[in-house]
């Protein structure tokens, strides 16, 4: 199926559904049916985020629990794709069955593995090949760098980074070649009839599965659950992870300009 770019060109004259930092997106009815448009916008980074998001769905094409790219191409000297339309709804909280649900999921796709320990092309740092290690290191440094000293933020990254030096060693060890979704939150996650979908794979990476854990359970706060799947031995690198995580949101978003949740703000202590 071929859509039209007097369609498309329609579509992106409707309501925008959303203005993200990686793109805009846009629902349109074609053909009795419904389906999603992403475009590039003004955003330095969002053709590299938009190609990287359609490279990853092609990448898991065969699995159920993502949106199928119909096309994909320039308009209006734009890069975009398009995409079916699930409805379904947010997952708002989540069990313990809704988790086995998702870990199911997870493991499928962390099984695929990445070159050289790479991020995903086109990665991040304008599109430069950084291993697992060397991501974590380059967003320490490059938080360290707009914190004052007297400020919490700097408190706690002091404490991050001395965690991770003492973790590092470990860290080496584990699995760190695994496709990682990199945002998995309760927006971009989503049920229909008991079937969850995972949404908006633009921040994919390459690194190790034990981090989308930990992003999960910063969105989520459930520890009883998700902390089940870690095993002791991991419970230091996992809880370096959401310390890790949670700063990484709260950076970027205050270096976009994004409004930071108070909860974030607040930041919540890690036994690190």
């Amino acid at each position: 199926m071929s859509i039209s770019t007097s369609i498309l060109n329609k579509a992106l004259q409707s309501a925008r559904i959303n203005r993200g930092i990686g793109y805009d997106t846009y629902l349109f009815s074609y053909q009795s049916n419904r389906y999603v448009l992403r475009i590039e916008n003004t955003n330095i980074r969002s053709r590299l985020k938009l190609e990287r998001h359609a490279f990853i769905l092609y990448i898991l094409k065969t699995k159920h629990y993502i949106q199928r790219v119909i096309q994909s191409g320039v308009i209006n000297g734009r890069y975009y794709f398009v995409t079916d339309y699930i409805k379904a709804m947010s997952i708002s909280q989540l069990n313990r069955i809704t988790f086995l649900k998702l870990q199911k999921i997870l493991k499928d796709f962390h099984k695929t593995q990445g070159r050289n320990a790479g991020l995903i092309i086109p990665g991040h740092l304008k599109g430069e090949q950084k291993d697992w290690l060397n991501y974590i290191e380059l967003n320490l440094q490059a938080m360290k760098r707009i914190t004052k000293k007297s400020s919490i933020f700097k408190k706690k990254l002091d404490l991050t980074s001395r965690s991770f030096r003492n973790l590092k060693s470990q860290i080496i060890k584990r699995t760190n070649t695994s496709l990682l979704h990199g945002d998995i939150n309760r927006e971009n996650l989503l049920n229909n009839k008991n079937k969850i979908f995972i949404l908006d794979w633009e921040n994919a990476q390459i690194g190790d599965p034990l981090a989308d854990y930990a992003i999960l359970d910063n969105f989520f706060n459930n520890n009883t659950i998700i902390l089940s799947y870690v095993q002791t031995s991991d419970v230091p690198i996992f809880c370096f992870y959401k310390s890790f995580f949670l700063l990484k949101e709260i950076y970027y978003k205050k270096k976009s300009g994004m409004p930071v949740r108070q909860d974030l703000i607040k930041l919540r202590l890690f036994n690190i």
